[in-house]
């Protein structure tokens, strides 16, 4: 007989090596919202979209209070440096809300033009490192000006941040969620006048994926096959 009718059969975890691919990461980046979308508490968006791509992808938060596009374009390097041997298939962008603060109240302010820049800035350097990955916009929210916040945080500069994000979107063919018109529709979807309470955590988790079902099925979490 041949050395073929004397081979050991491969064994299950061989015959999975064999086929198994790596598990895609959604990379979450933004501010404090985001940050908060860890919290179960308020049924944060992350969460649930944790849930929604349970046993498919890793979704993998980096909200960090206080932060702004300018920050994150100085923290590129080290982002990609973090991912270098396990490329995001999907990066999720949430920033501006901070940007579009009242300028000279805060020092969180990044002027319209440089905020614009940013964004290109962080999308073209994510996508030299990362060919394949795709990207979802989400437009800054809108703020309760009856709130404390309302000081440092104006709707009419939301809006322009808003706008400015969305045409962006159109031109770099980017899914954007528009975050800002339903957030200034009602202002009760936030806990504290800026950040997102439980209602307004399930409407951003529920908007971004109609997003990537509309525009990048291939990632939608019905689509995707089980990691493990």
């Amino acid at each position: 007989m041949g050395d073929r009718d004397t081979k050991e059969p491969p064994t299950t975890v061989e015959k999975y090596a064999r086929i198994s691919t790596p598990t895609p990461v959604i990379l979450m980046l933004g501010d404090s919202i985001t940050e908060l979308g860890a919290d179960p508490n308020l049924l944060g968006y992350q969460v649930l979209l944790t849930h929604a791509y349970q046993r498919k992808a890793d979704v993998v938060n980096r909200g960090m209070s206080a932060r702004t596009t300018r920050w994150w374009v100085a923290q590129l390097p080290r982002v990609v440096a973090d991912w270098e041997h396990k490329h995001p298939s999907l990066i999720s962008i949430f920033l501006g809300v901070n940007d579009a603060s009242v300028p000279g109240n805060t020092p969180l302010h990044v002027p319209l033009n440089e905020f614009e820049a940013n964004v290109h800035s962080l999308l073209n350097g994510f996508s030299a490192a990362f060919p394949a990955c795709a990207f979802v916009l989400v437009t800054p929210s809108a703020v309760d000006e009856r709130s404390p916040w309302g000081t440092l945080w104006k709707n009419d500069r939301a809006a322009t941040y808003a706008a400015s994000v969305l045409a962006l979107g159109i031109a770099r063919r980017v899914p954007v969620v528009d975050l800002y018109t339903p957030t200034e529709a009602n202002l009760n979807l936030f806990f504290d006048g800026l950040h997102l309470g439980k209602e307004g955590n399930v409407l951003l988790h529920q908007l971004w994926l109609n997003a990537v079902r509309s525009h990048l099925p291939h990632l939608a979490p019905e689509n995707l096959k089980w990691a493990f």
